[in-house]
């Protein structure tokens, strides 16, 4: 859904980005979580993971990184609107969650630069989430960077502690961005393999 509104924002025709992009941002290396599921998407992808030592279905802490590719020939027009695109796909992301959770509450934390580039961060608290019926907090950061509109979502599901704010709130604010010709540290050591830790 937030894909044909930042694509409106760009006035870009919904067409598929036609490169392959090795562009990633990452989360700082936690090993007790490992790749669950992968999921691809026109010009874009999803990866979940979740702890090692949970049930799939009874998981307390996951973290998502979605990647969207620009679309052809609008590179220039995302860059002139990174700050406004980044704050509305936030906002957009906190909408689409709200929605599904009746009485969630959002706000928009920060909307200060990750690195050079434009971002977004913000934070829904779900009193009773729809499928398990417990509380949810959901921490997103939105990276509009040089190929591709990231998004870095840190998910503590039942009732949030303060170490669990804490960890959300590192997941989110402690990223790398790799680019495919990255070969040192923590880029270097990514993996795409289902099971492969964070």
């Amino acid at each position: 859904m937030w894909i044909a509104a930042a694509a409106a924002l760009m006035g870009a025709a919904p067409a598929v980005p036609t490169v392959a992009a090795g562009e990633i941002v990452l989360p700082r290396a936690d090993a007790r979580f490992v790749l669950h599921e992968t999921t691809a998407r026109p010009g874009g992808q999803l990866s979940e993971y979740r702890r090692s030592d949970e049930p799939a279905e009874k998981w307390t802490r996951a973290v998502a990184l979605t990647r969207q590719l620009f679309y052809p020939g609008t590179s220039e027009k995302i860059r002139a609107d990174a700050p406004a695109l980044a704050s509305l796909v936030a906002a957009i992301s906190g909408s689409a969650i709200q929605s599904s959770c009746s009485g969630a509450t959002v706000k928009v934390t920060r909307a200060d630069p990750s690195d050079q580039f434009a971002a977004a961060t913000l934070r829904v608290r779900c009193p009773r989430e729809a499928i398990t019926h417990d509380p949810m907090l959901t921490y997103v950061r939105v990276i509009v960077a040089q190929e591709a509109i990231h998004s870095v979502t840190a998910m503590v599901r039942g009732e949030a502690t303060r170490a669990d704010v804490e960890w959300a709130d590192r997941v989110i604010s402690d990223l790398t961005l790799c680019n495919a010709g990255d070969v040192a540290g923590r880029c270097a050591a990514r993996s795409r393999v289902i099971g492969a830790p964070l």
